[in-house]
């Protein structure tokens, strides 16, 4: 069974929602941590708004489709786990790598 512990909850409290990581002042997501929480359905292209993200790690859900190009944008992203999903699609590189 997933932990969705906050999500849904007022717009600022992101930081308190399970899985999130932020940094220390809670200004930014700095990571996903959402493994085996019994996600469904496809990466949102939208990801590529968390500009401070350095960890997805969305490992061991349902997520389908293609692997989203906009990922690339993630300039600060370190570590990305994607498997154990059905995923399709190259990893984006970005065009500074």
């Amino acid at each position: 069974m997933g932990d969705n512990t906050g999500w849904g909850d007022s717009p600022g409290s992101e930081c308190d929602w399970a899985g999130v990581l932020c940094d220390a002042e809670d200004q930014h997501v700095t990571g996903l941590h959402l493994m085996f929480n019994n996600l469904v359905g496809q990466l949102p292209a939208a990801l590529d708004a968390l500009t401070h993200v350095e960890q997805l790690r969305l490992e061991g859900n349902e997520l389908s489709g293609e692997i989203p190009g906009e990922l690339a944008a993630l300039e600060r992203l370190e570590t990305l786990r994607l498997d154990r999903n059905h995923l399709s699609g190259e990893i984006p590189r970005s065009s500074a790598t």
